[in-house]
């Protein structure tokens, strides 16, 4: 009965959200850096020495991080996948409430996924870095808006998102960009589906919920 409640309210949510926004495009680069300093005490060896080994202790420890991450990354990506029904590599942005302007969300795989509650969501895993992108069930009245300016892109709207972002928002308007139109036009197709889905679900659950 809770989990029936629940989606129930996620019905009402998501059937009230509409695209009225419109989309302006930036780009917004980040860059993460790491290292390590080692200290060596007690040795007679000239300081060059040391500082060259240290760097090369340095390098060897960022090589063996990058590996660590990337087989984090494919262990996650194999493991969301066998539940997927559409993957493919997209650059994601994001509208940003305060500014009204596109900030960039990150690179990677975007998929659109069953669960075992019957729904469709969407999901998409950053490269390096092990994070969700996004991660929200597909809005039976979101309606998915063709890009104008820019190819192979589509715009929609996504309620109450759990990406691994700092901040998540009530309702997040997407911005997703493919490298292939054929790329593209499957994640429409796919998207699409998963409203007709989660509509039929919806609707299931309140034929129960009022004959109870």
């Amino acid at each position: 009965m809770a989990e029936k409640c629940e989606l129930k309210e996620k019905q009402n949510e998501t059937e009230s959200v509409s695209v009225n926004e419109s989309v302006s495009e930036t780009k917004v680069e980040k860059k993460v850096e790491e290292g390590e300093k080692g200290k060596i005490a007690g040795s007679a060896k000239s300081p060059f020495l040391v500082k060259k080994k240290d760097e090369t202790a340095s390098k060897e420890q960022d090589e063996e991080d990058i590996n660590y991450f990337k087989k984090q990354q494919a262990d996650l990506v194999k493991k969301v996948e066998s539940s997927s029904l559409f993957v493919r590599r997209a650059k994601l942005y994001f509208l940003l409430p305060s500014t009204g302007k596109l900030e960039t969300r990150g690179s990677g795989m975007l998929m659109i996924m069953g669960t075992k509650s019957g729904l469709h969501k969407i999901m998409m895993v950053r490269d390096n870095l092990m994070l969700k992108g996004a991660d929200h069930y597909i809005a039976p009245s979101a309606k998915l808006i063709k890009a104008v300016s820019v190819p192979n892109s589509y715009v929609w709207v996504a309620v109450d998102d759990k990406s691994d972002a700092e901040v998540n928002y009530k309702r997040t308007t997407y911005f997703a960009t493919f490298e292939k139109e054929k790329d593209a036009e499957e994640f429409r197709a796919f998207y699409e589906a998963g409203q007709e889905n989660n509509r039929a679900v919806f609707d299931e659950i309140k034929t129960r919920i009022n004959k109870e």
